[in-house]
């Protein structure tokens, strides 16, 4: 039974609408008649029922053709078609991915007692006689274990659950959960639900394994798994399907009782993963978890480079940080001791950088003062000097200027003394007051650098 053939399915279903609503038992054509309230309870109301969220089916015709399905609480079933491209741009959420049944084979072992991981580190083992490829090239997802120790095992090839993960990945999907189509078909009792997939038949029964086959060898399955030959089949047959197809569903299973029912196909698998049917493939080293191991793999040497550096540059900052701390607080000592040993008198000694600088500042403006003193005096002095009696009575010089308290002998000299120092340009002379004393003139000038 395990030794089947997963070839790619060929999606042969076509969704007409954005918005399909309610299409399960509208069409309803049978060989034994069946009322439609059977059918609503057994597929249940698409519209309104199941689990809400975002489903993506990753049919054999991925990345370039896909569905999905939006399904809000409270809202009806909306499908798109696209590509994988389109999905990955008009959503921003992960997505409950379906791959086809046809892919992936499914197996039930009874796990040994004991400790419960090892156990289920030890199916591949169990079941590796029954398995056409060897265990390394294949990947094992399990669903949970019954109180009879029995859990159900999906089994995918390695290089197909890449092929699809790296689809999903360049789309920038992310997979909330990954599950086989075979897995989500509806139960119908005492009878077999048979769903077309592509060139295939996903089948199944309640209280069995579903198993995907070609629909030449499905009257063969079925009477193998029923027990007994094949001109004996027993159980009756629910054929569902989307579309119109000319099968002669008769010749393929004949002596069964054979009904035809339209159902979406996207619908039923939404239906199916809502019923917890399902057994996620994200598991081992597909799984979120591992997931980020293996990008944590690939980038912890880079990681733990960036911070090796970063602490490298932290410690040699904070060795730099009290290197220069020390040197300023030495040079602030050498500092005081030059502003004490420049000006022994000053009785304050705090910051003594500002304090040098505002020292020097004034030292600097009296150092100019006295320069001015010099430049007036040396341009003045021997002009009044040879004014004809000339006499000085005081002398002030303040801000740059001189006030020349004098005396001459007449007032034709004051003017001649006044027109000498105007002809030199860099000396401005204002007589401030004269008069007469007895028979000299009494004057008052004022002389200073013109700038």
């Amino acid at each position: 039974m395990f030794r089947t053939s997963r070839r790619a399915a060929q999606l042969s279903f076509n969704l007409k609408s954005a918005d399909m609503g309610r299409q399960n038992i509208k069409n309803l054509k049978t060989v034994s008649p069946v009322g439609r309230g059977f059918w609503q309870k057994i597929l249940g109301d698409s519209g309104r029922n199941g689990r809400a969220g975002l489903f993506l089916y990753l049919g054999p015709e991925a990345p370039g053709k896909v569905y999905w399905a939006e399904k809000s609480p409270g809202q009806r079933f909306k499908a798109f078609i696209g590509s994988l491209d389109d999905f990955g741009r008009s959503v921003d959420q992960a997505a409950t991915v379906f791959v086809p049944g046809s892919e992936v084979l499914l197996a039930e072992v009874t796990i040994p007692h004991g400790n419960r991981a090892r156990a289920l580190k030890s199916i591949p083992f169990l079941i590796e006689e029954n398995l056409a490829e060897d265990v390394e090239f294949l990947h094992f997802a399990c669903d949970r274990i019954n109180p009879a120790g029995k859990t159900r095992v999906a089994i995918v090839s390695r290089n197909r659950m890449t092929a699809w993960m790296t689809m999903l990945s360049e789309a920038g999907i992310e997979a909330a959960s990954m599950v086989p189509t075979s897995l989500l078909l509806p139960t119908v009792p005492e009878r077999w639900a048979i769903v077309p997939e592509g060139r295939q038949w996903l089948v199944g029964k309640e209280g069995g394994l579903p198993f995907a086959v070609d629909p030449e060898n499905c009257r063969l399955l079925l009477s193998l798994a029923e027990g007994h030959g094949e001109d004996d089949g027993k159980c009756g047959v629910t054929f569902l399907t989307d579309h119109g197809e000319n099968i002669d569903l008769q010749a393929l299973l004949p002596g069964r009782e054979v009904e035809v029912a339209t159902a979406s196909f996207l619908e039923m698998m939404t239906e199916g993963y809502g019923r917890g049917q399902g057994i996620d493939l994200l598991q081992s080293e597909f799984s979120r978890s591992a997931q980020w191991r293996g990008l944590w793999r690939q980038w912890q040497f880079f990681v733990w480079s960036a911070l090796a550096l970063v602490l490298i540059s932290a410690v040699g900052f904070s060795f730099d940080y009290h290197r220069l701390a020390k040197a300023e607080q030495r040079l602030d000592a050498e500092m005081k001791a030059v502003f004490l040993e420049v000006f022994p008198n000053s009785k304050r000694t705090d910051n003594p950088r500002v304090r040098m600088e505002s020292n020097l500042k004034g030292l600097q403006g009296k150092q100019s003062q006295g320069e001015t003193f010099f430049v007036v005096y040396d341009q003045v002095a021997p002009v009044m000097l040879q004014s004809p009696g000339f006499s000085l009575n005081t002398l002030r010089f303040k801000d740059g200027r001189f006030d020349f308290d004098f005396e001459l002998e007449s007032l034709q000299a004051l003017e001649n003394l006044k027109a000498v120092l105007g002809k030199n340009e860099m000396i401005r002379a204002e007589i401030r007051n004269a008069s007469a004393s007895g028979d000299k003139i009494k004057a008052i000038m004022q002389v200073g650098i013109d700038r």
